[in-house]
């Protein structure tokens, strides 16, 4: 992976968050030690400069991670200056599987109600990092992989 903003992580409000592994590197300074159930949520302005980062502690099943992602929309939605919305689910215990890979269309939809873009979505396990966006053949949203 490679090293975000010159090796050193962005900062809250000026450095943007361009790329999935800029948002991993923050998501992994996240997570918690060791790695639990659990869903990330980082909040970018329109430049995709993060301003908040949430973590929602034992988030295991989709239903969950669904209302998750509304709940953060709605929020998001109320605050000034916010455009998108990255989510990182941990899952240490378990594995991918198709019906998780599917939720990217509600999680999407759920985001867009909103007013909010939903950049990516981030499975994180033992075995890496999955992008459900990239497995359905969804063009990617970051904006170094516009160029």
């Amino acid at each position: 992976m490679s090293a975000p903003i010159h090796g050193r992580m962005p900062r809250a409000h000026l450095d943007p968050i361009m790329s999935v592994d800029d948002a991993l590197a923050v998501f992994r300074m996240q997570m918690s030690d060791p790695p639990t159930d659990e869903t990330l949520v980082m909040l970018l302005d329109d430049q995709h400069c993060g301003s908040t980062l949430i973590t929602v502690s034992g988030t295991r099943r989709d239903d969950q991670l669904v209302e998750v992602a509304e709940a953060m929309a709605i929020v998001a939605a109320s605050l000034p200056h916010v455009a998108s919305i990255v989510l990182a689910r941990v899952m240490p215990q378990c594995c991918v599987d198709v019906e998780e890979i599917e939720l990217w269309c509600q999680l999407d939809d759920v985001v867009d109600t909103a007013g909010l873009v939903l950049i990516d979505w981030l499975i994180i396990g033992p075995w890496g990092t999955v992008l459900p966006r990239a497995l359905l053949g969804e063009r990617s949203r970051w904006p170094a992989d516009a160029a």
